[in-house]
């Protein structure tokens, strides 16, 4: 988290909405998006390690479980 030079941007939809069975177009531009801004960090919730989705994709992290709280601490914001 500390290392972003611009921030971190969790995505995550859930434990109902799984991203793995998105389609593989809809995952491909998420990762175009995401390479649009390479000095922001962008947790991915993705619950199939062994597609190895990110590969390539230096500002991408995904887990299969992401801790919010935890990556959240004391110094979050909510933007609307």
């Amino acid at each position: 988290m500390n290392s972003s030079k611009k921030g971190v941007i969790l995505v995550s939809f859930g434990s109902v909405a799984q991203s793995y069975k998105m389609p593989d177009l809809m995952k491909k531009k998420f990762l175009e998006t995401f390479a649009h801004f390479p000095e922001i960090t962008f947790l991915w919730k993705y619950e199939k390690d062994e597609d190895n989705i990110a590969h390539g994709y230096d500002n991408v992290i995904t887990g299969n479980w992401l801790p919010q709280p935890d990556l959240l601490g004391n110094n979050w914001q909510i933007f609307s």
